[in-house]
């Protein structure tokens, strides 16, 4: 295993966070008046995320496939 459990235990909590997070930030710019777009990229900086997550989990034993890193 490349991390060790608590490690683990930082990383799955963190993921699980980052939604509840995100809903956060939109709400606190939505009252600044915030540029066009930004609440749209940080939804796509957390879909990113949820897609390391699916593909390269924190648990996983093997080294990925150079074509899942990509």
């Amino acid at each position: 295993m490349f991390f060790a459990q608590d490690q683990l235990e930082e990383l799955n909590h963190g993921h699980r966070e980052i939604h509840g997070k995100l809903a956060d930030l939109r709400e606190k710019y939505l009252f600044r008046n915030a540029t066009h777009g930004f609440g749209r990229r940080l939804g796509t900086l957390v879909r990113c995320i949820d897609r390391v997550f699916e593909i390269l989990t924190p648990d996983r034993e093997e080294i990925p496939s150079r074509d899942a890193v990509i």
